[in-house]
This record gives C-alpha cells, structure tokens and sequence, in this order.
C-alpha cells in the first residue's frame, strides 16, 4: 500500500474498494491530510482530464482502473501527443532511463532472453502462425500494390539504365551501368596502357 492511502485510511478509515485518492494540489510529495481526497476512478479520470493532465489519464486507463470506449482512448491519445510538456517530459525521462537501461549489460541479457522467450512460445501456437502468415499475405494483396512496385523498380531500372557515364581510361561516354562496366571502368582495354 502506497504511501498517501495509508495515511489517508489512518485518518478517516478504510477506502472503498475501487476507490483512488487524489492529490487535490497535484503534487505526489504533498502527502499532508488536507491535500488528500477520496474519489471514484471515474471521478478521478475527470478531474485529471479537466485539468488537461492526459498522461495521468492514460495511466489510469493502461493499469486497469478505468475503462473507456475505443474512441474515447484515441481522443485521449491524440490529446496526449498534442501536449508539448508531456513530449518533452517522455523525449527527455525516456532517453534518460533508455541510457541507464540499456548501459547495464544485465539488462540487455534480460531483455534478449525474455524477447526471444516470447516469441518462440508465440511461434509455437498455431493459430498466432495463421494470423501472422495471413497479415503478410494480405500485406502484398492489397489492390495496387504489386503494380505500384513494379513501376516503382521500372523507373529505378530506367534510371540505372540511362545515366550518363565516362570511363576514366579511355574517355568513353555512355549510358547505363550495366553495358559502361562489362566494357570500360576497370575492364577498360586502356586501363593498362595508361
């Protein structure tokens, strides 16, 4: 028990369950018996959420003490990505505790066995196989995609094919990499000679 709960159940009793407590000044460090106030998650989330506080929001939603509706999470989302401080805060805590994390050769150890875990007990279920091989399939069905590539690689051909090339040996002008290098470059007949 974290602990601001404690000293507010040591003042007025035990908390409903469900119940959150609420640093009415905002901060977490403030945990003086006056600035602590029993609410429900909903309320809570609302209060959090008038005071454009979204990161507080989320986290009451990802821990499993609030659910909303899809549409609701995207709004919030968005509402969250839009807030400079908030970006700032993660840009600079995440970098910070990635650095710290990452630093600790333990760690990555962990990290690797725990991903490879994961993914070799995921591979083993067939139906996560089934949806996997289905995603990728759809992935190159999807209406044009097949020519959208296939004019993409024409153009990159047609511009291999056609680019303006002198051989430093012999002084030869042509065009296209292919037919310049079977002949000139370092196949040049004149290589040797100068």
């Amino acid at each position: 028990m974290s602990k601001y709960r404690r000293i507010y159940e040591d003042y007025h009793g035990p908390i409903p369950k469900g119940h959150h407590i609420h640093h009415i000044d905002g901060n977490h460090a403030n945990n003086d018996i006056h600035n602590l106030r029993c609410v429900t998650a909903q309320e809570h989330y609302d209060i959090h959420y008038s005071q454009g506080d979204y990161g507080a929001c989320y986290m009451m939603v990802k821990t499993g003490h609030l659910s909303i509706t899809t549409e609701q999470r995207a709004n919030l989302a968005r509402l969250q990505a839009q807030d400079p401080k908030f970006n700032q805060m993660l840009t600079i805590s995440m970098s910070e505790k990635s650095k710290d994390w990452w630093s600790n050769s333990e760690y990555r150890l962990m990290q690797s066995k725990a991903c490879t875990e994961r993914f070799t007990n995921l591979w083993k279920d067939d139906e996560y196989k089934e949806k996997v091989v289905a995603k990728i399939a759809d992935s190159w069905n999807k209406e044009g995609r097949r020519e959208k590539q296939a004019k993409e690689m024409s153009l990159a051909v047609a511009k291999y094919n056609n680019t303006e090339l002198t051989c430093p040996h012999c002084g030869k002008v042509g065009r296209g990499y292919g037919i310049m290098n079977r002949w000139h470059f370092d196949r040049c007949k004149e290589k040797d000679i100068a």
